[in-house]
């Protein structure tokens, strides 16, 4: 048997999470690289770690939210061994000022592995932009990712696992006791990067409006006021708002319009 690779989807915003747990569910041994994490991710896959917690081989997480450290404490609630959670919290350097004395927007871990090992000396992994969130894994975000099924001792699972290996090394383990420090860095890295983004002082303020999937093709910037759903205040007040399930975010300047 050889080696195949799938395109996961030719529809960037497709619902994989059962894929995901049905491989999971079929596995002796899983394990997932994650950039980012939520309960709603950790929720959409978590079944078959609660009816096999020793299935999960090595989940190591970038970042989180409070709630999403949280979910962790779900799995070791349930049995998961605790030496298999761990955190990746990037790399930092010096910044040599009082305020900041550490830089905050930091190279971060970024990877989407999932690995599954499967009876019969076979393996599938699938490796792309999902992160374990609910908007990655049901299909709200636009994603793309590749699955690959084959022989365990194929050279590319080799490579795999020594992503996740290295990952790991990298990693420390996930302690309950520290959810507000991970949660604070993660806060850092966010504020960090919002100084580098600069938005000019000047700029123009645009209003966000709701369009559902079936208005997309004719939805466009200037005409998403008549086609579309008014969300309410100006962007300028609500940048990087999600405007519902399967909504599409669009703008136009807010120039002849009246504010709601």
């Amino acid at each position: 048997m050889s080696l195949t690779a799938k395109v996961l989807f030719d529809v960037p915003q497709q619902e994989i999470a059962s894929l995901i747990a049905a491989r999971m569910n079929q596995s002796t041994s899983t394990s997932i690289v994650t950039g980012f994490a939520t309960p709603g991710g950790l929720g959409a896959i978590s079944a078959a770690f609660k009816a096999q917690p020793t299935r999960l081989n090595t989940m190591v997480i970038g970042a989180a939210t409070y709630p999403g450290f949280r979910a962790l404490d779900d799995l070791l609630a349930v049995g998961v061994p605790r030496n298999r959670l761990l955190v990746h919290l990037g790399h930092s350097c010096k910044t040599n000022t009082k305020k900041h004395p550490f830089a905050r927007y930091h190279p971060m871990l970024h990877s989407k592995v999932y690995y599954m090992e499967l009876p019969g000396d076979l393996a599938c992994c699938l490796i792309g932009s999902h992160n374990l969130t609910s908007f990655a894994l049901m299909g709200l975000n636009g994603e793309a990712s590749v699955m690959l099924e084959g022989p365990k001792n194929s050279p590319e699972f080799n490579s795999i696992r020594s992503h996740i290996q290295t990952a790991r090394s990298q990693a420390t383990r996930y302690s309950s006791d520290m959810k507000d420090a991970y949660a604070w860095w993660m806060r850092e890295f966010l504020d960090g990067l919002r100084t580098e983004i600069e938005v000019p002082q000047d700029w123009q303020e645009f209003e966000p409006f709701y369009c559902s999937p079936a208005q997309w093709a004719t939805c466009s910037f200037e005409a998403a006021g008549d086609r579309g759903y008014r969300y309410g205040y100006a962007a300028k007040r609500a940048v990087a708002s999600y405007l519902g399930s399967g909504g599409l975010l669009t703008t136009r300047a807010d120039s002849d319009q009246d504010k709601d």
